[in-house]
């Protein structure tokens, strides 16, 4: 594909799915996906893509792919259905020792909310990063919050999940005259 020939891509996967077919085919599927959007062919490519969802569906990138078919097929309340809030960890806005592949993996997510969004947003789908630069203090059934590593919560010093909620809804609500596109969320005694 990257040759710039979607179609003989699509001929090459179809012939290795046909000799392989124990093979997991998520990959292939969202490849060919990949290579009908190229095409402009996106009828043809939301199926391909439901199913890469269906056989995988942690695929950020299957998800991407369709919420861009269906901007472009004009379908964008079934757009903005699957894109929307990235919710990150600190390790995008900061790498910590020892936790190379962590931050890599999360400074990679931030680069792919960048990229939905600067697709996505022209055409009337907001799109938001989250990192939450915090342990989230869970409530337990005693009613305090804890977090299994980091303890119980003292004086609001781990992030609420309910203020998390109360953010998010803030940012679905925005204007589009006013979106954000990427909110940091900590406690006031984080240090950073």
């Amino acid at each position: 594909m990257d040759a710039g020939q979607p179609d003989i891509a699509i001929e090459h996967i179809e012939a290795s799915l046909r000799l392989s077919p124990r093979a997991r085919i998520g990959g292939s599927l969202l490849a060919i996906g990949i290579a009908h959007l190229i095409s402009r062919r996106f009828d043809e490519a939301v199926p391909k893509l439901l199913l890469a969802i269906q056989q995988n569906p942690t695929s950020p990138q299957a998800y991407r792919v369709l919420a861009s078919c269906y901007a472009h097929m004009g379908r964008l309340e079934d757009a903005r259905e699957i894109v929307g809030i990235f919710t990150n960890a600190s390790a995008a806005l900061k790498g910590y020792p020892s936790s190379g592949a962590f931050a890599m993996a999360c400074h990679a997510k931030s680069g792919l909310a960048q990229s939905i969004a600067r697709e996505l947003m022209p055409q009337g789908i907001h799109v938001a990063n989250v990192p939450i630069d915090a342990a989230v203090g869970w409530t337990q059934e005693d009613g305090t919050r804890a977090h299994r590593l980091a303890g119980t919560t003292v004086d609001d010093n781990m992030a609420d999940p309910d203020h998390i909620a109360e953010t998010y809804l803030q940012l679905h609500h925005q204007h589009r005259s006013t979106w954000a596109f990427e909110v940091v969320l900590r406690p006031w005694v984080e240090k950073w």
